[in-house]
């Protein structure tokens, strides 16, 4: 994204604030889970963080309804993937977090990790998120 600031009363100059990113991308349906090409993505800051190996550590994952379907129902296997994460090429991804609007497009962020519980302490690098 490219935004244009003022400088000067008449003069502008174009600031690049965002950098995209190509991220790995999942669909996960009620009957299938399908790896999907990246994706180009305004970014999260945990793909910046000195900590994780950018784009390689991360995957968005979607929830999608089967075709024909217009809304996603609850049902075991969206469960199963918030329990067990996701694996791709031999790594498995664990969910990681979601902004406000992610959550309303049925998006997430997820993590390489072995477990949960690691996924949780890569999580807790960047703070307390409880107030």
């Amino acid at each position: 994204m490219i935004r244009t600031i003022s400088v000067r009363k008449n003069e502008k100059t174009p600031l690049n604030t965002t950098k995209s990113y190509k991220v790995a991308n999942v669909h996960v349906t009620p009957t299938s889970t399908c790896i999907m090409p990246l994706e180009a993505t305004g970014g999260h800051r945990a793909l910046r963080h000195k900590d994780f190996n950018g784009v390689n550590d991360f995957c968005l994952v979607y929830l999608k309804p089967d075709s024909g379907a217009k809304y996603i129902k609850k049902c075991d296997r969206y469960q199963r993937v918030f329990q067990s994460g996701i694996e791709i090429c031999n790594n498995r991804y664990h969910a990681f977090g979601a902004s406000n609007s992610q959550l309303r497009e049925s998006s997430y962020w997820f993590i390489r990790a072995k477990s949960r519980e690691e996924a949780h302490e890569k999580r807790q690098k960047f703070g307390d998120f409880s107030r």
